[in-house]
């Protein structure tokens, strides 16, 4: 997606698969479909830096946008050169602390390795007019973010001063952190904030709301950017 353009189609869709259900009270077996969820292996300079499990569909982006919520410099991601399965390279931009990543991942619960819900995460992402400029879906809600943040990256988006994310489900203390790291002032959930999450928008002057649907939201930090 370029500068400037809108969103005029929905993403592709992601892998999917299918599993016989048995529906109560009812008592009929039928077949369902589920999100695929497989491993996904993130190298810089050919060296593992996380593992995250998420649904396959915008790996590149995943990467790039993982690394720059981390903190890691990057310019793009890539198939690796041996091609390796559920693997992407990312083009570093510079140096960063390995050990200090690594050891955040994988002690945080953002790391995606988490309890399938049956179903996706969505994350949306918004300009100041209110128009959709990109969806991503994922089995892990900070993937979705992490999709997006790839997305505006390579669009030449960010930071994303004068944007809007909004996520499905509820709002974690990760969530606001990436957010913050991209420069994003406002963030919107259908779902509950915790309360760390709070804390975090609102020492980084973020407005935060939770519980936006049905033409109703709470607004729980630096409710002045809204209009009422």
């Amino acid at each position: 997606m370029t500068r400037g353009e809108r969103a005029t189609e929905a993403p592709p869709p992601l892998a999917a698969s299918t599993a016989f259900v048995l529906r109560l009270p009812a008592g009929i077996s039928e077949t369902d479909r589920l999100a695929v969820e497989e491993p996904l292996e993130i190298r810089i300079d050919g060296r593992a830096v996380a593992v995250t499990m998420r649904t396959p569909g915008h790996d590149e982006e995943l990467a790039v946008g993982f690394c720059i919520s981390e903190g890691i410099p990057a310019r793009g991601a890539r198939l690796p050169d041996d091609f390796a399965a559920n693997t992407v390279e990312v083009d570093g931009d510079g140096p960063f602390d390995r050990e200090a990543v690594q050891r955040n991942f994988y002690t945080s619960s953002s790391c995606g390795v988490c309890g399938t819900t049956g179903g996706l995460h969505a994350t949306g992402l918004f300009d100041a007019a209110g128009s959709l400029l990109c969806v991503r879906e994922d089995v892990g809600r900070h993937n979705a973010l992490d999709k997006v943040i790839g997305s505006a990256h390579a669009a030449g988006l960010l930071p994303l001063r004068d944007h809007v994310l909004c996520v499905s489900g509820r709002l974690s203390f990760e969530l606001v952190q990436k957010a913050a790291v991209v420069g994003c002032p406002l963030i919107v959930a259908v779902g509950a904030p915790s309360s760390f999450a709070v804390e975090l928008a609102q020492d980084r002057g973020i407005t935060l709301c939770g519980f936006v649907r049905d033409g109703h939201a709470n607004v729980y930090t630096e409710p002045w950017r809204l209009e009422t």
